[in-house]
């Protein structure tokens, strides 16, 4: 049934793509689809890309797991969605080449959390090529600041000063790399936790989620001013049911897609009002 309605969709819309994978015993394992808006703001946003496996959707236990990008409105838009029935190399490297078909480049930077098998996927797949360079791989800040309470503890996180202090340099995108260095050790001698070992692997790995070592880079900042990934699930999260087939599924994801392009509409039309009026 799926599959049908995506046909019809190639039908109004000559630029809908989808791509689909299936087992040896013909059982649905991946799916891709993007459509003509959607191909659209890629070529004008795509430059930054989050991909978030965001959660089981339907009653298939496939994984709904959008691309996405921040507007001129400092929104979030989706550029291609996928259902995988495994978040492993293979589903993530087939899910990368899908959205390189389609759109014909790499993304300047992709965003994902702290997944072994995505770090391993998309220097395989976004690798330099004579017309684009390899897309940099950044790890998603809010992923890793929600586990602050989990590896350090309720008391520590929620009681004392101690992240209120660390996201002075944490987030911050006006110091310079060696501030950060610095406030962090002073930050991680004044409670003890110099010898704390997910702390220092979140430190050797800096330079992929600290904002410090990349504000120079242009569209960045948007990986930090707001969480992605959050407002990303939250969104999908309005139009989720457990246990939904794949054409319910679909059918709340287009109920989440028009409103996010009926709220595109209106902010469009909101700026051109506004350009108008103070021209006037």
């Amino acid at each position: 049934m799926i599959i049908e309605k995506f046909k019809v969709k190639q039908e109004t819309d000559p630029c809908f793509f989808y791509d689909v994978d299936v087992d040896p015993d013909g059982n649905l394992i991946k799916l891709f689809w993007v459509d003509s808006t959607a191909r659209r703001n890629y070529e004008l946003y795509g430059d930054v890309v989050s991909f978030d496996p965001t959660f089981n959707t339907n009653k298939y236990n496939m994984v709904f797991a959008p691309f996405t990008g921040v507007d001129k409105h400092n929104k979030c838009v989706t550029f291609a969605s996928t259902l995988l029935s495994k978040e492993d190399v293979p589903h993530f490297t087939w899910a990368f080449e899908a959205l390189l078909k389609v759109m014909g480049r790499n993304p300047v930077c992709i965003v994902t959390d702290q997944c072994a098998a995505m770090k391993q996927a998309i220097p395989n797949c976004f690798k330099e090529t004579y017309d684009f360079p390899a897309s940099r791989h950044h790890l998603c800040m809010w992923h890793i600041t929600e586990k602050f309470p989990v590896k350090l503890g309720h008391f520590l996180c929620k009681e004392t000063e101690f992240m209120e202090k660390i996201k002075k340099y944490i987030w911050s995108s006006v110091i310079e790399p060696g501030e950060f260095e610095q406030g962090w050790k002073e930050v991680m001698k004044e409670f003890k936790l110099e010898e704390h070992v997910w702390l220092s692997e979140m430190y050797d790995m800096r330079e992929s989620w600290i904002p410090a070592y990349f504000r120079d880079k242009p569209m960045y900042g948007l990986i930090r001013t707001t969480s992605r990934s959050e407002s990303e699930n939250y969104f999908f999260s309005q139009f989720h049911q457990n246990g939904s087939t794949l054409s319910e599924f679909y059918i709340m994801f287009e109920s989440a897609m028009d409103k996010q392009r009926n709220e595109t509409k209106r902010l469009n039309h909101e700026c051109v009002s506004a350009k108008f009026s103070y021209n006037f």
